[in-house]
């Protein structure tokens, strides 16, 4: 909405892209550093955070569609006129956190908080920061995605969303994550997201 919002003020169309991304990390941030400061449960923490976001995001709009007049149109293209952008995007995403989770410091680090808390800080990893990092990357996914979703649908509004926060929350548990944390695969995900889109989208097809 903000991207949207920024290109309708006649703002370039990258630095539109480019805030909405910042803002998408800076929320994510929040999230993080909210978990550490509270120390409570970070599923009802930010499930808490996006109910503040959506209420921030339907009194900006007044609750409409921000139609962007300066269109994205990588969401709509097509690759050999048969395979869609956000297909490579997907791919592309899987592939670097793959290698992220697998062959980096962070990687293991977040494993680690996730599965034993107590012992990754006996082990010297820096808790708080390492999950603010956490949320941080997760800020910058959700990011990619809204562009994504911009993109497609040429507008944005605060519930645009909604129907998506449970998928994404079932292919993760499908895909063998454990929402304890420490547990899973990036391709379990994989699997996962693609068994959901195709239940969903057979269904929708069957009517």
């Amino acid at each position: 909405c903000t991207t949207a919002a920024l290109m309708n003020m006649g703002v370039r169309l990258e630095m539109c892209v480019i805030i909405g991304l910042l803002l998408a990390v800076g929320c994510g941030a929040l999230n993080g550093a909210l978990v550490v400061l509270s120390k409570s449960e970070p599923f009802i923490i930010t499930l808490g955070m996006m109910t503040v976001y959506q209420g921030l995001t339907l009194f900006v709009t007044g609750g409409n569609n921000l139609h962007s007049e300066e269109a994205l149109s990588f969401g709509r293209d097509k690759v050999f006129e048969t395979v869609p952008v956000p297909v490579f995007f997907l791919i592309a995403i899987f592939v670097i956190i793959f290698l992220v989770l697998k062959f980096t410091k962070f990687g293991r680090r977040a494993y680690a908080i996730g599965n034993n808390t107590e012992a990754a800080y006996l082990s010297g990893i820096k808790i708080k920061r390492n999950k603010i990092y956490v949320y941080m990357l997760n800020g910058t996914l959700l990011g990619v995605a809204a562009m994504i979703l911009l993109s497609r649908l040429n507008s944005g509004n605060a519930l645009m969303g909604d129907a998506l926060l449970m998928q994404g929350i079932a292919a993760a548990v499908i895909g063998g994550v454990s929402l304890a944390g420490g547990r899973g695969s990036i391709w379990g995900v994989f699997l996962g997201t693609l068994l959901i889109g195709v239940i969903s989208n057979s269904l929708n097809l069957l009517g």
